[in-house]
């Protein structure tokens, strides 16, 4: 099996489209992002529309947010803190079924030129 290189845990926030999209927009730039960015210790973000094939947004989900940490314990430590709990309180204050929270605890796995190159490497020394 390929060597993951980069070990980390993700918070995934999958939300479902909303009603009035503009609306949910600016609550998430005026509100509910400003909120996440302030938890501690993530390491990079990333904001997906979710788009079929032909390339339309799809509804379900319609965007995902990913907030990468170093480590299962700088989570915790984000989700337990004063910032991560003022997040979660407005998480919930979403409509049921809005929104669906996941994990992922992995890594990358480097393409495989860099596998070659790296063997090779070591081949010389």
């Amino acid at each position: 099996m390929d060597q993951v290189t980069l070990q980390e845990e993700r918070l995934v926030l999958a939300f479902r489209a909303p009603d009035d999209p503009e609306a949910f927009e600016r609550y998430w730039e005026t509100q509910l992002w400003p909120q996440l960015r302030r938890l501690p210790g993530w390491v990079r973000a990333e904001r997906w529309e979710v788009l079929d094939t032909a390339g339309r947004r799809m509804a379900q989900p319609y965007m995902e947010v990913v907030l990468a940490f170093p480590d299962a314990a700088t989570l915790s430590a984000a989700l337990a803190s004063p910032e991560g709990t003022a997040a979660g309180r407005m998480l919930s204050e979403l409509p049921e079924g809005a929104l669906r929270v996941r994990v992922l605890r992995g890594g990358v796995i480097p393409a495989a030129s860099a596998i070659d190159e790296r063997e090779r490497r070591s081949g010389q020394s």
